[in-house]
């Protein structure tokens, strides 16, 4: 009985994590995503249907800053944060994929902050730039 107990225990907490990934993750909507990251202070674009990719269904690019742009002379410089996300969405998992691997063949080894993610049909980046860096 010990032992069932356990691995019911075990069975909850991988439950209640793959939960917690999957809430993790943005939207499979792009106006969603945008909306997501409305939320977390980031300025955003949807652009539907880009021309030149016809596996491409959307991009949402957003980014954020710890400062105004009118306040830029006035910040130290190694206080400025900047962020930037760019969720890019394709017809399907198996087309994502193929992009994910090309473009972990192209990605520069020494991007400092840079984070590529797979989440079904889509790719997340992530880039985190701070300091001097962010100029």
């Amino acid at each position: 009985m010990k032992k069932f107990v356990q691995i019911m225990a075990v069975a909850l907490v991988a439950v209640m994590a793959l939960g917690v990934l999957v809430a993790c993750g943005y939207s499979d909507d792009p106006d969603k995503a945008a909306e997501q990251l409305e939320k977390k202070g980031y300025e955003t674009h949807v652009t539907k249907n880009p021309s030149g990719n016809a596996d491409v269904v959307a991009v949402v690019m957003a980014s954020k800053s710890n400062f105004d742009l009118e306040d830029i002379f006035e910040v130290d410089v190694e206080d400025i944060v900047i962020e930037f996300v760019v969720i890019t969405y394709f017809k399907s998992a198996d087309l994502a994929k193929e992009s994910m691997d090309a473009a972990k063949e192209n990605l520069d080894s020494d991007a400092q902050g840079v984070k590529v993610s797979l989440q079904g049909s889509k790719i997340v980046v992530t880039y985190k730039l701070t300091g001097a860096d962010a100029l």
